[in-house]
């Protein structure tokens, strides 16, 4: 994958996580040039790592973004993902 696709799929994940309205807005297509179709392997990737995460036994990431200076962010649990729903606008 190119670095590029990695960033955009982890933008995906995340804003599927935060459960926004639209995980890949026509405004993301169109800056991007990728539709959510041609990112999906991807996000099933980084998504499974996601879910994985909890498991491995390098913790220091997960407990440096614990904190309250970065948000707390690796508290967030990860959603169920079902690409078919992420988006009507990509058929």
């Amino acid at each position: 994958y190119y670095p590029s696709q990695i960033a955009y799929a982890a933008i995906a994940v995340a804003r599927h996580t935060l459960q926004e309205k639209e995980v890949w807005p026509i405004q993301l297509e169109s800056f991007t040039g990728y539709r959510l179709s041609q990112l999906a392997a991807l996000i099933r990737q980084q998504h499974k790592t996601y879910v994985d995460s909890p498991n491995k036994e390098q913790k220091s990431i997960q407990d440096k973004y614990k904190t309250v200076k970065y948000g707390r962010i690796s508290l967030i649990k990860p959603r169920n993902l079902n690409l078919d729903d992420l988006s009507s606008d990509d058929s």
